[in-house]
């Protein structure tokens, strides 16, 4: 039997699929081009009738909790499967601080309070997730090592370096991580898939990481550093978007390609994210102000979304299905929701307000949909209540 998507939405197996070129900042309208992928009219999936809402537009929300420690730019943030903690890395180049710095916190999302900070400095890093039970951290950090760390002081459990990458690449670096459920296990033994530099991305079980196993799949055929990776919510696929701006599909158990989207982005891939309630991804790439839709069911280009003044750095959907939410963050400072029945933003948080300034580089939505954080490059962290989109 073919595996699909989603129960009651089969995929389409297809290759180098060519996005359509961008639409100017100033327009709505769809791309020329889109006829060249034989983009049939918005599936009833990507456009349902969604919950009537009460929305409030304004540019003056305040963080309910700011968190303040890091001294660089956070790159990423997560919260806990509970909603009570946030994980938050970030660079670690900032040499006008000259005091000991640490790039990795985990704190009460409810206070702000510091809950712990790995006992060694891990340099940079790149992307920090929690497992789907939150029983472990994932770390992935400049020093060329992927770490597990524990969710309730934030030491380490484990540490797998990183081999040597070969002629071609001096340090193979990880870059991204996800995690899912493996199917069948017990809930300390999550599924880890880490991006890396060398163009793959490689899985392993939890329990392998932490003795130090070979991977049980590396995934080849991208030709750029793999710079962000989320698994399909049935656990059976994983997305994988890349700095030579495609993006593939993976089947976890084959390590086969399903689909790949030859060029989402014209500069790489930065971002992406998947919803099963719309059977839709969303991709933003480098020097991209818009974000691209696409239908995985079929593989083909569902649009636009059009609003960000300068480049988009994240995109979530509210893990809520009911909820039809997407959240951006843009270097622009603002952080967007977009109502995929109107693909406009439905509501805007303007980042250069009193209490942060500056650009907006990762964002993390709650189980629940209640909550937001975001870092910016001002090292701060916060959280926005977000219960008031429903």
């Amino acid at each position: 039997m073919k595996r699909t998507l989603s129960e009651d939405a089969e995929m389409t197996p297809i290759e180098n699929v060519d996005a359509p070129a961008p639409p100017p900042a100033s327009s709505s309208s769809p791309p020329s081009n889109v006829a060249a992928v034989a983009t049939p009219a918005p599936a009833p999936a990507m456009t349902s009738v969604l919950h009537q809402r009460h929305i409030i537009n304004y540019y003056d929300r305040k963080p309910v909790v700011e968190f303040l420690g890091h001294q660089d730019v956070v790159l990423s943030c997560a919260f806990s499967p509970c909603g009570t903690k946030v994980v938050s890395g970030s660079s670690h180049e900032n040499i006008m601080y000259l005091g000991p710095t640490k790039s990795l916190f985990l704190w009460e999302a409810a206070t702000g309070n510091l809950i712990g900070t790995p006992n060694e400095n891990l340099g940079a890093i790149n992307d920090c997730k929690f497992t789907p039970g939150g029983e472990r951290i994932v770390v992935c950090a400049e020093d060329s090592a992927v770490y597990l760390l524990d969710p309730n002081t934030c030491k380490e459990i484990a540490k797998m370096p990183t081999p040597g990458a070969g002629a071609s690449f001096s340090r193979l670096v990880p870059i991204c991580c996800a995690c899912t459920q493996m199917e069948g296990c017990s809930e300390h033994n999550s599924l880890i898939a880490v991006g890396f530099n060398d163009h793959t991305t490689k899985l392993w079980p939890e329990v392998s990481l932490i003795t130090k196993q070979d991977p049980i799949l590396v995934l080849k055929g991208q030709t750029g550093d793999i710079q962000c990776c989320r698994f399909t919510p049935n656990k059976k696929f994983i997305l994988t978007g890349s700095a030579d701006g495609s993006v593939w599909l993976w089947d976890v158990q084959t390590g086969q390609s399903a689909l790949a989207i030859k060029k989402a982005h014209e500069h790489g891939v930065m971002g992406l994210d998947y919803d099963r309630g719309i059977s839709a991804m969303a991709t933003c790439g480098a020097g991209d102000t818009t974000i691209m839709l696409w239908d995985l069911r079929t593989g083909t280009f569902g649009g636009t979304l059009v609003g960000s003044q300068d480049t988009v750095t994240s995109v979530e959907f509210n893990p809520n299905r009911a909820a039809g939410i997407l959240y951006s963050t843009s270097i622009d400072g603002v952080i967007r929701a977009w109502d995929f029945c109107t693909r406009t933003p439905i509501v805007v948080a303007n980042l250069h307000a009193d209490v942060i300034i500056g650009a907006t580089m990762c964002c993390s939505c709650s189980t629940s949909g209640k909550k937001l954080a975001t870092g910016t490059p001002t090292n701060h962290v916060a959280i926005w209540d977000t219960s008031d989109i429903y």
